[in-house]
């Protein structure tokens, strides 16, 4: 008797453990991400319909390249997966909001979207913060699965897998950062 996996969903997720002196400065990403929800409005895009129009782009990319270095190396590190970046924006959880149901898939071009997607923690006041990721098994679909999401934690899945953010309970801003990767066989 043989056994082969066809298909499976992976997910990776835990604490981003930087070396001294490296660390991520998450305060800069977060005024990034508020500074172009609130002042300049730099949206991925402007129809109130579309799901991008939550997604905050980020400026200065450069303060991203620690952490999406950090998630290359310990992926292939530590799963023999290579990761190239390949999108990246912020998020913001006002009190009380949650964010869109939705993919980083794009249905018209699906050999142009990302392989990946992970969410960061960036600065969540809200302590119950949950990522809900959709997900069918064979099947048996409509399964999903639960993980808290706080400061400084990640949470990577298949771009596949629709998800969403649990309602922000706290009466600060939660901010979130997404990164999407391709991976390289």
């Amino acid at each position: 008797m043989h056994r082969k996996i066809l298909s499976q969903v992976d997910l990776y997720y835990g604490d981003v453990k930087m070396p001294k002196d490296f660390e991520i400065d998450r305060t800069k990403i977060k005024e990034q991400i508020i500074y172009s929800a609130l002042i300049s409005n730099n949206r991925k895009n402007n129809d109130k319909n579309d799901k991008c129009y939550n997604d905050f782009i980020i400026d200065d990319t450069t303060i991203l390249y620690p952490l999406h270095v950090y998630f290359s190396d310990f992926i292939n590190l530590k799963y023999d997966l290579k990761l190239i970046l390949q999108d990246s924006w912020g998020n913001i959880c006002y009190p009380g909001q949650q964010t869109d149901n939705r993919n980083t898939l794009n249905p018209l071009s699906l050999d142009l979207s990302s392989d990946y997607t992970l969410i960061y923690g960036v600065d969540v006041y809200d302590k119950e913060s949950k990522l809900i990721i959709e997900y069918d098994s064979n099947r048996r679909a409509g399964r999903s699965w639960t993980i808290p999401i706080f400061d400084n934690s990640f949470v990577m899945f298949p771009s596949t897998c629709r998800y969403h953010i649990s309602q922000n309970m706290s009466k600060d801003l939660n901010t979130f950062l997404t990164l999407t990767f391709n991976y390289v066989k």
